[in-house]
């Protein structure tokens, strides 16, 4: 936060005339050896987005008897259920802007339907799409985690409502008119269903195996019906363009001019970036002019949030950011490598599990979009990353494996004395 201050500070860059070169620039910024920015808006943008996401992860970290209070858990999806009952009443009433009154461009003054530029309280669909694969994950964690318990430990009220809830996720998820997020969900859900097979069928009984391919079985006839029985023309459009009509060497192709500006800007700035936003105002001078016409509305983003932020915060920024979140995606994955019947291992607990999905998706949708420059997605991103680490007070719901044949009573013929 004092690296983002020193670049709101040290900003007020001027564009100027240069006649020596015959080309429009830059003026230095007030303290040319230290981090800046080209406007303080710009930087006191990047400091409203990363206040919520630090703060979120240093309360929850660190305020241990917060974080495990069902109160906490409870507020935290009855909140991401209002969301989404927002985002669905948005989606389906037809609403060109956010809440029905506000328009996206109207924060610069020009009023305008924001049309498919948002969605529920959200400003981009497609971080809404990761927001919702991302506690669609955490709600499918909790109810696997529910389900697999002991049937005397288990919660009737509680995993029906868990599966309430990672229903609504996944068909808000549907519906966002993203194709991120149609695919997501599924991804998600069929990551954990493998991994149910592949640990949880060895160890169950061949009755318990019928139940839960029946099961599953049900469960995706009801969401592929549910999808296709409220799906609007634009959902549909976007579900083929998402499968049958996805080209994925286009779509990547398509926007890789962008990280190779990015990496261009940043080798002339490695240790302190551009500042916040810096990227847009010199995207221009690095590409040749008949590229830029690719230069369109929404190319102020990278759409590669790894290489937007080296351009922008260069390599200490990058650095003081690794510091926070990188000891937490350690032990996650130090964990991955124990035992399934380990109290400790990822694969012990479906929450954790889920949740790793979930996180992996939001780091791979980066990687070709902005999920990143939503401080809703970054924030909950940090906050799941931290309870996908944590372990106590938690046992593996998987045992070691069991041969349920050697636990068969032994079949007895009539008439034959025992």
């Amino acid at each position: 936060m004092v690296f983002l201050g020193i670049q709101a500070w040290n900003s007020g860059r001027i564009r100027v005339f240069d006649f020596d070169t015959g080309r429009w620039g830059y003026s230095p910024p007030p303290h040319p050896g230290l981090p800046w920015a080209f406007t303080e808006e710009d930087g006191m943008e990047m400091i409203r987005w990363f206040a919520p996401v630090f703060t979120v992860f240093l309360i929850y970290k660190h305020a241990r008897p917060l974080s495990e209070s069902p109160k906490t858990v409870g507020f935290f999806l009855g909140n991401c259920m209002l969301v989404a009952i927002l985002a669905l009443i948005h989606q389906f009433a037809g609403w060109t802007r956010m809440y029905d009154f506000w328009g996206m461009g109207e924060v610069w003054g020009i009023a305008r339907n924001s049309g498919r530029d948002t969605f529920g309280s959200f400003g981009y669909p497609n971080n809404a799409a990761t927001y919702f694969i991302l506690v669609f994950s955490y709600t499918l964690g909790l109810f696997l985690r529910e389900l697999l318990r002991d049937r005397s430990e288990r919660r009737p009220v509680v995993l029906t409502v868990y599966a309430t809830l990672a229903l609504l996720f996944f068909f808000t998820a549907q519906f966002s008119v993203s194709r991120t997020g149609m695919l997501g969900v599924w991804i998600v859900l069929i990551l954990n269903l493998g991994v149910l097979a592949v640990i949880g069928w060895p160890r169950a009984h061949p009755v318990q195996r019928f139940y839960a391919v029946f099961g599953i079985l049900l469960t995706l006839t009801a969401l592929i019906a549910g999808f296709r029985m409220f799906a609007q023309p634009a959902h549909l459009r976007e579900f083929a363009a998402a499968t049958t009509k996805l080209d994925p060497g286009r779509e990547f192709t398509a926007r890789f001019f962008q990280v190779e500006s990015a990496w261009a800007i940043w080798k002339d700035h490695p240790w302190f970036g551009t500042g916040g936003w810096g990227y847009k105002y010199l995207v221009g001078y690095y590409l040749d002019p008949e590229y830029w016409g690719l230069l369109s509305r929404g190319k102020a983003n990278v759409h590669n949030d790894f290489f937007q932020f080296l351009c922008e915060f260069g390599l200490v920024g990058m650095s003081l950011l690794g510091l926070v979140f990188v000891p937490s995606m350690f032990k996650l994955l130090r964990d991955c490598r124990l035992c399934p019947h380990h109290d400790q291992s990822v694969w012990a607990d479906p929450v954790r599990f889920s949740l790793g999905c979930g996180l992996l998706l939001m780091v791979a949708h980066s990687m070709i979009d902005l999920p990143f420059r939503s401080p809703a997605v970054f924030a909950h991103g940090a906050l799941f990353l931290l309870m996908a680490q944590q372990t106590h007070g938690t046992r593996a719901v998987w045992s070691e494996r069991v041969d349920w044949r050697a636990l068969q009573p032994a079949v007895r013929l009539k008439n034959t004395p025992p």
